[in-house]
């Protein structure tokens, strides 16, 4: 008999008998199966376990894997139905509690996840898959609003897996926020923030610290703001005051106090005082008293405030206009990057010097809080329009103004700012002294920087500003430089 012929009945043989074994033995098809899934074969893998199950139609294992299958191919439904099946033959079968957990938490079915999970981790059949079964369980509770879980899952997952590390200490740091833990809610972030491998990730734990401060600062029963200042001006107008140059000291003080302090509701009192003293020009001292009513309004990503004011101007130690204004404002906050906001007021205006001025504003506005990059940069933009109505047909004009303002962090403790803005004033009747429609374009740019001293509560502030007011009457027209240092403390 020829060589080439003995090899070939050699093979036929074999393959023929192997073929006959496998159809055999269930167990090597589903060893094939099991082979197929590892290397990612799926097709082949489905295959291979249903004809395991053709032999051995109740068999849990291979209804398992079947399942984990379509759990590989994200057919969550599919995957479901064979888990169930092998829980009802062999409810303790190794890793199905964990493989059931997962098709609930794929699809949003946090409460049966939660449960499911916690048997997995009872079971502990697997190191890597009870660190996944910790971190898992606590996402679902995260989504279940049980905080207190969550963190403890989260943080064992942590201990357990490196990998989990950065996210689970992200999460148990808002867990904590919302339990009102905010100390311990900025130290895990503070974590996450300084050590996260994932630039996004540091991003959002930094917009988190923020939110925490701010939460921080509104949940005070008070807050008090002082700021003392010296500057220079090189072109004081007020009103019937002629230009000079002259240093000014200026002192503001702001206060306000929570009646009701509420998380979701704040209402209480408030108190504003300003005072600018020119050391060569008296004439053009000034002093603004305001007293407030405010009420504050905060349901998930939405605020609402309002405040209620009248003030009291004085200029050279007279009384020169009371101010009766009420503002309100609402914002949505999109996790806590994007911060778009509306703005309306309405005020009424009693002028002493000159009765022309009497009338009415009604303003609205719009602008947005960028929060990108808050570890190296803020902006915040802001569109106005302001009618004002006045006794008098020469006071009667709109006002629009367009504004940005950057804030960059060049160090923990120390920012820059820039501000820059333009206005528009567009009278609507012409001047009974200077016929002509007044047309105003007011431009205005602030270049600044802020530091913390040895206290955070205390800050030092420096500051330029120039302003140039291009009018078509030249009476209106102006120009004008300003530096100020200022100190300020926060409470």
């Amino acid at each position: 008999m020829p060589q080439n012929l003995t090899i070939f009945l050699t093979i036929f043989i074999i393959s023929f008998s192997f073929s006959k074994f496998l159809d055999a033995n269930d167990r090597v098809y589903f060893d094939l199966g099991e082979f197929a899934l590892c290397v990612g074969n799926t097709k082949k893998a489905r295959q291979y376990f249903k004809k395991a199950l053709n032999l051995s139609p109740e068999n849990p294992l291979y209804l398992q894997y079947l399942g984990k299958t379509d759990l590989a191919e994200r057919q969550y439904k599919a995957a479901q139905k064979q888990f169930v099946q092998a829980q009802q033959l062999d409810p303790e079968l190794i890793g199905l509690a964990y493989d059931l957990a997962t098709t609930h938490f794929f699809q949003k079915e946090y409460p049966l996840a939660t449960s499911f999970y916690e048997r997995a981790i009872v079971q502990d059949s697997d190191a890597v898959q009870t660190a996944v079964a910790y971190y898992r369980a606590g996402m679902a509770y995260f989504h279940c609003l049980a905080y207190e879980k969550a963190i403890v899952h989260l943080l064992e997952a942590a201990e357990r897996s490196h990998s989990f590390k950065d996210t689970a200490y992200f999460v148990a740091g808002i867990c904590f926020y919302h339990q009102q833990d905010w100390d311990f809610a900025k130290n895990y972030l503070k974590q996450v923030r300084v050590y996260a491998d994932n630039r996004f990730l540091r991003r959002k734990a930094s917009q988190w610290i923020d939110t925490i401060n701010r939460r921080q600062e509104n949940h005070r029963p008070f807050h008090l703001f002082c700021r003392l200042g010296i500057g220079f001006d090189d072109n004081i107008r007020f009103q019937h005051v002629e230009e000079s140059d002259a240093f000014v000291n200026t002192l503001f003080l702001h206060g306000q106090y929570h009646l009701v302090n509420r998380l979701n509701f704040k209402s209480g009192v408030g108190y504003a005082h300003f005072k600018a003293i020119h050391f060569d020009s008296n004439k053009a001292n000034l002093i603004i008293s305001k007293p407030s009513l405010y009420a504050l309004v905060q349901q998930k990503d939405y605020k609402w405030t309002t405040e209620l004011a009248p003030a009291v101007f004085w200029l050279d130690s007279d009384q020169s206009l009371n101010r009766f204004q009420c503002k309100s404002r609402i914002s949505i906050n999109f996790e806590n990057i994007i911060m778009p906001y509306l703005l309306y007021s309405y005020t009424l205006d009693n002028h002493f010097i000159n009765d022309n001025q009497d009338g009415n504003r009604n303003g609205i506005g719009m602008g947005v809080n960028f929060l990108f990059d808050p570890d190296f940069y803020q902006c915040q933009t802001l569109f106005t329009s302001e009618k004002v109505s006045s006794s008098h047909r020469d006071y009667n004009y709109d006002i629009s103004k367009a504004k940005v303002t950057f804030n960059i962090l060049v160090h923990p403790k120390c920012v820059l700012n820039f501000m820059g803005s333009i206005g528009f004033r567009i009278h609507e009747h012409v001047s009974s002294l200077y016929h002509v429609k007044r047309d105003d374009k007011l431009f205005q740019v602030r270049l600044g920087f802020r530091t913390s001293l040895i206290y955070q509560f205390l800050n030092f502030e420096m500051q330029y500003q120039w302003l140039k007011n291009n009018s078509n009457i030249p009476n209106h027209g102006f120009k004008k430089n300003m530096i100020s240092c200022y100190t300020r403390l926060r409470f």
